[in-house]
């Protein structure tokens, strides 16, 4: 994805392209990088639990 910035220099215009990658990820995706990363017991919790706007993932450092 390209973001196009437009900057003043001096009494004109620069633009400054801007690029961006990213990836969205499954929960079980996502919960699985946690894991091998060392992580246990991840778990999700929803939005009536949480009143947050989003899922969150809940994990402990694993020893």
């Amino acid at each position: 994805m390209e973001h196009f910035q437009l900057l003043p220099t001096g009494g004109e215009w620069r633009v400054k392209v801007r690029r961006t990658v990213y990836w969205a990820l499954g929960r079980d995706r996502l919960a699985g990088l946690v894991t091998d990363a060392g992580f246990v017991d991840a778990e999700w919790r929803m939005l009536h639990e949480t009143g947050f706007f989003r899922p969150l993932l809940m994990a402990r450092a694993g020893k």
